[in-house]
C-alpha cells in the first residue's frame, strides 16, 4: 500500500512545518463539554475518495475515545471486548469511500486470505439475493423506520462478517466506521438477543460515517449512499464509476473537517446523552 498523503498526527505530536509541499490543518472538535484538538498534515497532491478513509478512521477513534473518557467519569464503561462477536452479525453500511479503500486494502493482502474473504462474501451475497433483496444501496432518503426494518431483516439472516476469524476481527485496524462507532455500554447479553432488542450504545459526539457520506455526496454531486459489507466486496468494478475521481487533498480535508465541526455543534449535551 502507498504511504497515505493525509495523516492525523498523534495527540502530542508537533508537525514539521519546514517540509516543502506539506500543509498543516488544525481544528478543535467539541465533544460534549470538552474539545478534541486535531492536527492533520496534507501533501500538496490530488486525492481520491479512498484517500480520506485512513483520516476518517483516525478521527473516529480519537473522538470515540474522548467521548468514552467523559462517560467513564460518569461511571459508564464499554462492554465490548475481544472474543465478543455478537455485533459481527449486524448489517454494516460502508460509505463509497470505505468501499474503495477496503477493496484496495483487501487486494494488497495475501492471496489465500483474499480468496477466502471473497468466497465468504460471495456466499453471503447469494444468501442475501436469494431472499429477493434488490436494494443494494441505502440513501439519505431512507427514514429511521426503513433502516430499522432493514437491520431486523439482516439480523434474521444470521450472516457473519466475512472478516470474522475465531471470534475476532481479522481487519481490526481497518474495520469500518460503523463498527468503530458501535460501542455497547449496557448489558452485552442484549446483543445476542433476538432481533428487535437494542443494546445500549455509547452516544457518539459525531458520526464520522455520516460525515464521510455527506462529503462523498458533495464531491460527486449525488445523494448520500451506503453499501452493505458483503455486497461491497462482490460488486463488479464497473458498478462504481467514480473511484478514480480526484480533488485537491487539502480542499477535501478542509471540507471534511467543516462537516464534522458542524455536526458536533448540534450534538446532545452529555447529561442527556449519558441517560439514554
Amino acid at each position: 500500500m502507498n504511504k497515505p498523503i493525509i495523516k492525523l498526527l498523534h495527540k502530542y505530536q508537533q508537525p514539521n512545518t519546514d517540509v516543502h509541499g506539506i500543509e498543516v490543518i488544525k481544528a478543535d472538535i467539541p465533544v460534549f463539554d470538552e474539545e478534541v484538538h486535531l492536527c492533520i498534515t496534507v501533501e500538496n497532491k490530488q486525492a481520491t475518495l479512498a484517500d480520506i478513509v485512513p483520516l476518517a478512521r483516525a478521527i473516529s477513534d480519537r473522538l470515540c475515545a474522548a467521548a468514552l473518557d467523559i462517560l467513564g467519569e460518569d461511571g459508564q464503561c464499554i462492554s465490548c471486548q475481544k472474543g465478543c462477536s455478537a455485533c459481527c452479525n449486524y448489517l454494516v453500511p460502508l460509505s463509497l469511500s470505505e468501499v474503495f479503500q477496503l477493496k484496495k486494502e483487501l487486494a494488497a493482502m495475501p492471496a489465500d486470505y483474499c480468496r477466502t474473504i471473497l468466497q465468504r462474501s460471495v456466499n453471503s451475497t447469494k444468501k442475501i439475493l436469494g431472499t429477493g433483496f434488490t436494494k443494494l444501496q441505502c440513501s439519505s432518503t431512507s427514514n429511521q423506520y426503513e433502516i430499522s426494518k432493514l437491520n431486523e431483516w439482516y439480523a434474521e439472516l444470521n450472516i457473519s462478517c466475512p472478516f470474522l476469524e475465531n471470534g475476532s476481527c481479522g481487519i481490526y485496524e481497518q474495520r469500518p466506521l460503523a463498527c468503530r462507532e458501535h460501542l455497547v455500554i449496557g448489558n452485552p447479553d442484549i446483543c445476542k438477543s433476538k432481533p428487535g432488542y437494542e443494546p445500549e450504545v455509547a452516544p457518539a459526539p459525531v458520526s464520522i460515517l455520516e460525515a464521510l457520506g455527506q462529503l462523498n455526496a458533495e464531491l460527486n454531486e449525488s445523494i448520500i449512499e451506503a453499501v452493505i459489507l458483503p455486497l461491497a466486496l462482490t460488486l463488479p468494478e464497473d458498478y462504481f464509476n467514480d473511484s478514480a475521481n480526484c480533488w485537491p487533498a487539502s480542499a477535501i480535508v478542509r471540507r471534511f473537517i467543516e462537516i464534522i465541526k458542524n455536526m458536533a455543534l448540534h450534538q446532545e449535551p452529555i447529561a442527556h446523552a449519558a441517560s439514554i
